[in-house]
């Protein structure tokens, strides 16, 4: 992967990620409520994105092949728990 590459993606993403997820997985107090879809949402926008990084699967006419790079990025990134499960998770999420 190209240097500049790696460099965006632990300037911006990785930044995008703690503001936009990080924040608002805190515990919530008994005055806040709902968010509760936000999160699964942010967080698969950000595994779509970084799975066609990693992975940029295309058929035999070239179309992008979202979720095989989706679902390869949760296998190889995520906890091994989440192996055996990415397509199920995937696909109740996306």
């Amino acid at each position: 992967m190209p240097k500049r590459t790696i460099e965006y993606l632990e300037k911006n993403v990785r930044q995008s990620i703690v503001d936009d997820v990080k924040a608002i997985t805190k515990p919530h107090n008994d005055t806040q409520v709902g968010g509760f879809f936000s999160v699964p949402r942010q967080v698969f926008c950000y595994i779509d994105y970084l799975g066609w990084v990693a992975f940029g699967y295309v058929d035999k006419n070239g179309n992008p092949q979202n979720s095989k790079c989706a679902e390869e990025f949760i296998k190889k990134y995520f906890p091994r728990q989440y192996k055996d499960y990415a397509e199920l998770i995937y696909s109740m999420w996306r």
